[in-house]
């Protein structure tokens, strides 16, 4: 996750997100996206608690997520979805 997008390094999938909550859960901190325009729902990340305490995140910020394609989970949240 960064503040700006990276200029350096290896990212390949970068999206920019705009910060709806930020919560702890167990041994990491969530950060969730706001909805898509189209109500469905935001993107998350769960990031260690040092992560969160470098990037001091708010609701209402804009955060790039940095995704590798092998540590993506899909989780369905509307109900009926499967």
């Amino acid at each position: 996750m960064y503040r700006q997008p990276p200029s350096s390094g290896s990212p390949r999938n970068l999206v920019e997100v705009g910060v709806a909550g930020v919560e702890a859960r167990g041994n990491a901190i969530q950060v969730r996206g706001t909805e898509q325009p189209d109500g469905s729902p935001g993107l998350a990340a769960d990031i260690t608690p040092d992560a969160a305490a470098e990037l001091r995140l708010a609701p209402g910020e804009t955060v790039w997520f940095g995704i590798k394609a092998q540590e993506v989970t899909l989780r369905a949240t509307h109900p009926g979805m499967t």
